[in-house]
């Protein structure tokens, strides 16, 4: 055993704080806010939604594999007959399939067109503290790529607001969301996700509710254990088409028929 003898206490402070505390530091480094929206822009994506006749909507998603798999909320895909995802460059990709969903979690996996995609880092929900800083990427009433920034306010169990709020575990944060933002990551200054945007209280200023990434990271290992995937349109459906061209055969045929009247030979 090697005993080393100092007589100058300060010099054993400055020491320590050199050479020992880098060995025993955990937390990882944070990213200048510029930086790191700069990262983050190349994997999150608008998802633009077609329902037919339930209308449209829009919402966010962030790629979660280099294969193209993206994390979304469930309520985002609901119904969905076609869904277009488009990157910062206004690059379209289509989503092939929703790959899995948990309505209990409201978070929802899909598959976009083959290609080479830049994941996100999943972070570990559970070390996730109250006071906490995180940054969030959306597109909130359609302001694409908007970053906004707040706290952790509290990791709270279901239902804290009495069924007002989510009925699962979740984390309550500050920074701003409006619709748009569903299914936008929840990151620390890091960059690992920590969590999903499902919703804010509108009764309220910056009450705003995420799931964390722990149920992303379950439903993810759930779904490629037995996949249900549902496959979508890849371009315009031909039924609205072939009803509308009945409709009008037969609107027309009863025209022709019964109401207009036949030309007679004048005298």
């Amino acid at each position: 055993m090697i005993c080393i003898t100092v007589s100058n206490p300060r010099a054993l402070v400055i020491f320590c704080m050199l050479f020992l505390a880098p060995l025993v530091c955990t937390s990882e480094e944070e990213i200048e806010l510029p930086e790191l929206a700069a990262i983050l822009k190349d994997s999150v994506v608008v998802l633009e939604v077609d329902r037919g006749v339930h209308g449209s909507g829009i919402g966010t998603g962030f790629f979660i594999s280099s294969n193209g798999i993206i994390a979304t909320n469930a309520h985002v895909v609901e119904s969905a007959r076609r869904i277009l995802a488009r990157t910062h460059d206004d690059t379209q990709i289509d989503i092939l399939t929703v790959l899995a969903v948990d309505h209990k979690n409201d978070l929802a996996l899909v598959q976009a067109a083959p290609g080479q995609y830049s994941p996100l880092r999943i972070g570990e929900s559970s070390a996730v503290r109250t006071g906490e800083e995180i940054v969030i990427l959306g597109n909130p009433l359609g302001l694409d790529f908007t970053l906004s920034s707040g706290i952790v306010s509290a990791v709270r169990g279901a239902n804290a607001l009495n069924g007002a709020g989510p009925e699962v575990p979740h984390l309550q944060i500050t920074a701003p969301i409006s619709f748009g933002s569903s299914g936008s990551p929840v990151l620390t200054l890091s960059g690992a996700v920590v969590g999903v945007v499902i919703s804010g209280y509108v009764a309220a200023q910056n009450l705003n509710f995420a799931i964390p990434s722990e149920r992303l990271m379950e439903l993810q290992a759930a779904s490629a254990d037995s996949p249900e995937e549902k496959e979508l349109s890849s371009g315009i459906s031909l039924l609205p088409l072939a009803i509308s061209a009945v409709f009008f055969a037969v609107l027309g045929f009863i025209y022709f028929r019964f109401l207009r009247e036949p030309k007679g030979v004048s005298t």
